[in-house]
C-alpha cells in the first residue's frame, strides 16, 4: 500500500493508522464551507470588485454543490441517483478545461478520482484515496504518465488533521503542521510549512471565533532560516451575521488598514 511504502517514520503513523476510534463524520459542501441552515443559493459581493459577484453557489437540498462559480471559472457537478458525486466539469469563460470522474468501492466510499484537462494534457491523472479504520483519508496518490505525487496524512486522537507529508517519485519534499489550540470562546489554528530539511518555510495563525470564522491570521516568515518571531502581516475580520449564524457582511483590515468589505446574498430552502 501506499501509505506504509510513502510515510514518514512509519511505526508511530502504522499504529495512528489502525487505531479504532470514533468515525470521520461525513460532511456536506454547506458543513464544509462552515455554513448553516438550509442553503438553496449562496452569493458573495466584493467592495473592491464594483460591487459584482465574486463567487456564487447553488446547493442541492441534500446541501451538496449544483454548481460552484469564482469570478471567471464556473464548476457544474454531476450525481448518480445514490447522490454519490459523479463527475465535475470546470469552465472558464464557459469554455470547458478540465473534467473530472469519482469512482467509488461497493461501501460508498471514494477510492479513485480521474482527471482531464483539454488543454495541459499532461496535467492528466489518476488520483487514489487511502485511509485508516477512522475513515480519515491517509494517503492520496496522484498518478501521472512519468511521476507520482503522494501526499500522506496523520491526524490525533480526536481525529483532527496534525501532519501532511509530500512526495514526488519517493523523494521526500516537505510537509504542513497543524496545531490547535482552544481557548475562550474559540481556536488559535497554527499552520507551518516545512522544507524537506524541515526548516520552518512560513508560518499562518488563526484565530478562529465561536462559529468558526477566521477573525485574525498572521504570517510570519523566516529569512535565512531565521524564525521572525513577528509577524510580516496582520489580517482582521469583522462579522455581522443572520439568525442561521452565517455572517452577511465582512469586514477586512490589512495591517489596521480597510482594504475591503464583502457582503453575502442568501437564500435559503423553505
Amino acid at each position: 500500500m501506499y501509505y506504509s511504502f510513502y510515510q514518514k517514520k512509519t511505526l508511530d503513523y502504522f499504529f495512528q493508522k489502525i487505531k479504532v476510534g470514533k468515525k470521520n463524520n461525513k460532511k456536506n459542501d454547506i458543513q464544509r464551507l462552515n455554513l448553516k441552515g438550509k442553503i438553496k443559493s449562496y452569493k458573495v459581493i466584493s467592495s473592491k470588485e464594483n460591487l459584482n459577484v465574486i463567487e456564487e453557489i447553488i446547493f442541492d437540498k441534500k446541501g451538496n454543490f449544483i454548481t460552484y462559480s469564482k469570478k471567471d471559472e464556473c464548476k457544474i457537478y454531476n450525481y448518480k441517483e445514490d447522490s454519490k458525486l459523479s463527475s465535475c466539469e470546470t469552465f472558464i469563460d464557459d469554455k470547458l478545461i478540465l473534467t473530472e470522474f469519482f469512482k467509488y468501492d461497493q461501501k460508498g466510499k471514494l477510492v479513485s478520482k480521474k482527471i482531464f484537462e483539454e488543454i495541459n494534457i499532461q496535467n492528466n491523472c489518476t488520483e487514489y484515496y487511502e485511509y485508516d479504520l477512522r475513515e480519515n483519508i491517509t494517503a492520496i496518490i496522484k498518478q501521472y504518465d512519468l511521476d507520482d505525487v503522494v501526499q500522506t496524512n496523520k491526524y490525533n486522537k480526536s481525529g483532527s488533521l496534525t501532519d501532511s507529508f509530500y512526495f514526488t517519485n519517493k523523494k521526500y519534499e516537505g510537509c504542513i503542521c497543524v496545531k490547535i489550540k482552544n481557548t475562550f470562546g474559540g481556536k488559535i489554528k497554527s499552520i507551518t510549512s516545512l522544507s524537506s530539511e524541515n526548516d520552518t518555510l512560513i508560518r499562518r495563525e488563526l484565530t478562529l471565533n465561536e462559529k468558526g470564522d477566521v477573525i485574525s491570521e498572521l504570517f510570519y516568515n523566516v529569512f535565512k532560516y531565521q524564525f521572525d518571531y513577528n509577524p510580516t502581516s496582520t489580517f482582521q475580520f469583522i462579522y455581522k451575521y443572520d439568525k442561521f449564524e452565517n455572517w452577511i457582511t465582512r469586514s477586512e483590515y490589512f495591517n489596521g488598514d480597510l482594504k475591503e468589505e464583502l457582503t453575502t446574498e442568501i437564500e435559503y430552502f423553505k
